[in-house]
């Protein structure tokens, strides 16, 4: 949801393809903020993730399916 505020996580290595445009900020201990913007049909592969908290900045439901190998 717009404005949505994930708790503390982590993740193992993962796939992510973004269903919806989205917004976000990823915020890492130490007060580091990540901003960027994803494209709907888009995908990235991503190294395992220390402790984050990601937020939904944008007007829209963020939509994405993750693939995390455990």
């Amino acid at each position: 949801q717009p404005g949505q505020k994930d708790a503390m996580h982590s993740h193992f290595p993962t796939v992510i393809y973004w269903l919806t445009d989205c917004q976000l900020t990823a915020e890492i201990p130490g007060g580091k903020r990540i901003e960027g913007t994803q494209k709907a049909g888009t995908s990235v592969i991503n190294p395992a993730v220390a402790g984050h908290i990601a937020t939904n900045r944008g007007n829209e439901v963020c939509r994405a399916l993750l693939v995390e190998r455990k």
